[in-house]
């Protein structure tokens, strides 16, 4: 039975919060370390990390090798390289901390690589990002909300595809941050919750009138219609009332409360979407919408902007976790590679050095005469 050791649960810690700062590691990928870490403390007796070698590197390795899984048989080698490997980035970030330096050498974390061999046996094919269109989203989201509560629904789905803020921020957004000159949610962590409380300020991107337009009306609706303060809630949750037989009900009017958790997002998403047919996508999909959209179609100055809007440091982190063309878009972009590339207005760039030729030329003249 493993042992509790503080020490462990201190170093655990301070690990996985460095692990979810803002240009870090996604939840899953976060969970998939920490149940790692557990996994190798259930096996080893939850031995001090200062006392680990490389002989229980190997060994742990080897018990991963011979354990069942849940349905029979041993676990499968991609779940053993899914353990391994977040491990092996725990001992390494392990190796940099104060107390740790001396007690792994480099040299021991390959005890945490499979053989070639088995590496060779494992044939995943690359996950394939899901994610609506934006024409998608327009469709999803054309329809006459029957009350408040539809409403604020589309609101919610329009405002997650201009600007795929995460839904634990959206469920605390106030109307005072929102600013309707600049079609813009100042997200200020001392006021809503925002990772590792940063300050991000986010553009409502005008990717589709149709999709924009109803997060600008839908904050006129709760302030001259409903008359709601600049310290209400952008996104309030449902008001319960009675029933004829004394039963609560909801679904209709809206309460001046913040939605207190995050769980009816996805359930608001994949009821907007089940409208026409579409199947569900989690919150986070819209930023993949939305970078795959500007990269496509954009500058570099563009996606930068774009990377601030997610409260990213630099542009990196936009690129590696959400730019990830399908194998369609891929073929789709290579296959234009040895065309002359075109601008926006689709003029090609030999024409323009042309036009810049000429130019040159006919002021060369001008200055002659």
């Amino acid at each position: 039975m493993r042992k509790y050791s503080s020490e462990n649960e201190i170093i655990k810690k301070k690990y996985l919060v460095d692990m979810d700062d803002p240009d870090g590691f996604s939840p899953k990928t976060i969970e998939g370390a920490k149940n790692a870490i557990n996994r190798f403390e259930d096996l080893s007796l939850s031995k001090s990390f200062k006392e680990i070698d490389s002989s229980d590197l190997k060994e742990f390795k080897n018990k991963l090798l011979v354990t069942s899984s849940k349905n029979g048989g041993n676990l499968s080698l991609s779940t053993i390289e899914h353990t391994l490997k977040p491990l092996q980035r725990f001992f390494k970030w392990l190796k940099k901390e104060d107390g740790y330096k001396k007690k792994l050498k480099s040299l021991d974390l390959r005890f945490l690589d499979l053989k070639r061999e088995d590496r060779q046996k494992i044939h995943t094919r690359p996950k394939i990002k899901e994610y609506y269109s934006i024409d998608q989203v327009a469709l999803a989201l054309n329809f006459n909300p029957k009350n408040d509560v539809e409403m604020r629904d589309r609101a919610i789905v329009a405002t997650l595809a201009c600007t795929a803020m995460r839904h634990e921020s959206l469920i605390t957004v106030k109307i005072k941050h929102v600013n309707l000159v600049q079609e813009a949610i100042i997200q200020d962590p001392s006021t809503m919750k925002t990772k590792n409380s940063t300050w991000i300020n986010t553009k409502i991107l005008p990717i589709d009138n149709r999709i924009s337009q109803i997060v600008i009306n839908w904050v006129k609706y709760l302030k001259e219609d409903l008359y709601f303060s600049d310290e209400d809630p952008l996104f309030p949750k449902e008001l319960l009332l009675h029933d004829e037989h004394n039963q609560f009900v909801g679904g209709v009017a809206l309460s001046r409360e913040h939605i207190t958790s995050k769980s009816p997002i996805p359930k608001i998403i994949k009821r907007i979407f089940e409208r026409v047919g579409l199947k569900y996508h989690n919150p986070h999909s819209f930023r993949d919408m939305l970078a795959v959209y500007v990269i496509a179609n954009y500058g570099t100055q563009e996606a930068v902007a774009l990377s601030m809007n997610f409260g990213h440091k630099n542009l990196a982190t936009l690129v590696n976790n959400y730019y990830i063309p399908t194998p369609n878009q891929q073929f789709d972009i290579l296959s234009k590679v040895g065309q002359p590339k075109k601008n926006e207005r689709g003029v090609s760039n030999e024409q323009i050095l042309e036009f810049l030729k000429t130019q040159i030329k006919q002021t060369d003249t001008a200055s002659l005469k």
